[in-house]
C-alpha cells in the first residue's frame, strides 16, 4: 500500500486568511502554513498558495511529485464540474478558473469547493457529524454561511446556493445587506454586524471577540448586543429547522466560539414546529478553524 495515496494537498482561500497544508485520510493535518490573504489578483493569490504547499511537502521530506491531488476551498459559489469560482464577495472577483490555475501551477489534479460546504464535508467525515445523515452547518464569522447535508450527502440546490442561511431576512426594517435585502441574518449576527452595532451604541470594542469578552464580564451594553445577535441566529436557525428537520446543527467560525448554544436553543425552540418534540442537537465544530482545510482534502477521500 502506498501511504502517499492517502495524503492530499489542501488550500483554504478565505476572505481574510490563506491556509495551506497536507492532510491525510484520517483528517490529520501533517504540515501547514497560514498568512493573511494577499490583496492581489486571483492568480497571484493561488500562486502564493502553491508555493506554501511546496513548503509543506518539503517539510514532510517528500518530493514535489509525491502528492498528486490538491483540494481548494474558496469564499464563494463554485461550478464544481469546472472548478470555476463564480463570485468572491470579499474580493469582488468573478469567474476565476481556480482548478485550471492551481493545476497549471502545481501539476496536480485539482478539485474546488465552496468553503462552507467543505466545512460540512469535513465535519461529516471527521467531526461531531460523523454518522449523521441530516444536519445543518452554520459558519458565524465575518459573515454567516450555511451548508446542508441531507440523506448523507451535501445538498447544493439547483444553482449551488443551498444553505445560504446568512441571507434569511430576520428583520425587514434592519440594515441594508450587500445582497440588496434588509435585515439579513448576516447583518444582524455576524462578527462584522456585532462590531458595527457595538460602534453604533457607543461601546468601545475593536471586534466581536471583544464585545463577547465584555459581555462575559457583565458589561450590560455588551450583554444586550450579544443577546440580540443570538436571538437573530435563533430565528434564522428555527426557520431552517422547520424546513429541513435536521438531527444536528453544527456551528463553526470564529464568532461561534463565543456563542451560548443553550440560549440559542431556548430561543429557537419558541419558533419551531417541533419545539415540543425531538429538537436537533446544537454543537460546536470539533475541527475548529481547520475545518475548511480538512474539507478541501476530503474531496479526495470520498
Amino acid at each position: 500500500m502506498n501511504p502517499l495515496k492517502y495524503i492530499a494537498g489542501a488550500i483554504d482561500w478565505g476572505g481574510t486568511k490563506l491556509l495551506v497544508g497536507l492532510v491525510n485520510n484520517k483528517g490529520e493535518i501533517l504540515a501547514s502554513r497560514k498568512l493573511a490573504t494577499p490583496s492581489s489578483t486571483p492568480e497571484s493569490i493561488l500562486e502564493t498558495a502553491t508555493h506554501l504547499l511546496d513548503e509543506c511537502i518539503a517539510e514532510e521530506g517528500l518530493g514535489k511529485e509525491a502528492i498528486s491531488s490538491v483540494g481548494v476551498t474558496v469564499p464563494g459559489p463554485v461550478d464544481m464540474a469546472s472548478g470555476l469560482l463564480k463570485f468572491a464577495p470579499a474580493h469582488a472577483f468573478r469567474d476565476v478558473p481556480v482548478a485550471g490555475i492551481v493545476s497549471r501551477l502545481s501539476g496536480k489534479t485539482v478539485k474546488v469547493m465552496n468553503d462552507v460546504n467543505a466545512c460540512a464535508l469535513a465535519e461529516q467525515h471527521f467531526g461531531v457529524a460523523k454518522g449523521i445523515r441530516d444536519f445543518l452547518w452554520v459558519t458565524v464569522s465575518t459573515g454567516i454561511g450555511g451548508a446542508l447535508v441531507l440523506n448523507g450527502s451535501l445538498y447544493y440546490g439547483s444553482d449551488g446556493l443551498a444553505g445560504e442561511i446568512g441571507h434569511i431576512v430576520v428583520d425587514e426594517r434592519g440594515p441594508l445587506c450587500g445582497c440588496g435585502n434588509r435585515g439579513c441574518l448576516e447583518m444582524m449576527a455576524s462578527g462584522s454586524a456585532i462590531a458595527r452595532i457595538a460602534s453604533e451604541r457607543g461601546l468601545s470594542a475593536q471586534d466581536a471577540a471583544e464585545v463577547a469578552r465584555l459581555a462575559f464580564q457583565g458589561n450590560p451594553l455588551a450583554v444586550g448586543i450579544m443577546h440580540r445577535a443570538q436571538q437573530a441566529l435563533a430565528n434564522g436557525i428555527a426557520a431552517t429547522i422547520n424546513v429541513i428537520n435536521p438531527s444536528l446543527v453544527v456551528f463553526g467560525g470564529g464568532v461561534s466560539e463565543s456563542l451560548d448554544l443553550a440560549l440559542i436553543e431556548s430561543l429557537a425552540r419558541k419558533s419551531t414546529f417541533i419545539s415540543k418534540g425531538r429538537f436537533p442537537n446544537l454543537a460546536k465544530t470539533a475541527l475548529g478553524m481547520q475545518a475548511a482545510l480538512i474539507g478541501a482534502a476530503s474531496l479526495f477521500f470520498n
